[in-house]
């Protein structure tokens, strides 16, 4: 089993880092345990997200957009994820975004690799259609990115489209970096994100810290006395979230 818990070593902050440490461990273990087994599973869809959030000013940039659109009766049509596998080296389009049950959420096309989608002015999803990459089912995907052996980095970047709703949300996740002190600030970030979330749309995710060269999901768990210790770090060396 891949996923582990992982403790926040310290971070940068604002004045009102005390609503960073809100107990949020009512859901927590449900969602664990789902995320774990659908991991294990090679059932968990990644949804990466822009960083133009700016949680000073309490602007959750596209993901309060993509959450808005999740919200709504069509949900968020025709969206790209890629799909993880449990031990295999699968890279995200972006450090950071949404974690989805790929058992719930409504799949429209399968691709080994970026399929170039796209969205026509009708509003119909439109793919590369190429029978060696496309797959019909997440289980026949996942043996493709074990077993395919493809001397292309872009092999290790899948593509999955499709329709996400709130109720297929299980997480949010950013990648693992090298660098501790933009581990350190990722990890704030995430608490903010977390926290700006549920107050907006009334949802609680847990955040997974994604090594994408291991294939390696682990669950962040906040200490508070750590993250403010490491909001005041940060502060004291003149970093913010924007930077």
């Amino acid at each position: 089993m891949s996923i582990a818990v992982l403790s926040a070593g310290g971070l940068d902050s604002f004045d009102d880092v005390d609503v960073l440490t809100d107990d949020f461990s009512s859901k927590m273990g449900f969602y664990e345990k789902n995320v774990t087994k659908l991991f294990e599973d090679n059932k968990i869809l990644a949804r990466a997200t822009e960083d133009d959030y700016d949680l000073e000013y309490n602007v959750l940039g596209s993901m309060g957009r993509e959450l808005e659109f999740m919200s709504s009766k069509e949900g968020l049509k025709h969206a790209s994820s890629t799909l993880l596998v449990d031990g295999t080296s699968v890279y995200t389009y972006k450090p950071q975004g949404f974690l989805f049950s790929a058992e719930t959420t409504i799949l429209e096309h399968l691709s080994l690799t970026d399929s170039n989608s796209s969205v026509t002015d009708e509003g119909d999803l439109q793919t590369r259609i190429d029978p060696e990459f496309d797959a019909a089912s997440v289980e026949e995907l996942s043996e493709k990115i074990k077993t395919t052996n493809i001397a292309l980095e872009a092999s290790r970047m899948n593509e999955v489209n499709g329709t996400f709703f709130i109720k297929d949300l299980v997480g949010l996740f950013c990648v693992k970096v090298k660098s501790k002190r933009i581990e350190n600030q990722r990890t704030l970030e995430m608490k903010f994100l977390q926290k700006k979330i549920k107050d907006r749309f009334g949802i609680t995710l847990p955040v997974y810290i994604y090594d994408q060269h291991k294939g390696e999901l682990q669950q962040l768990a906040f200490d508070d006395r750590k993250i403010k210790r490491l909001a005041k770090q940060l502060q004291l060396q003149g970093l913010h979230l924007t930077d």
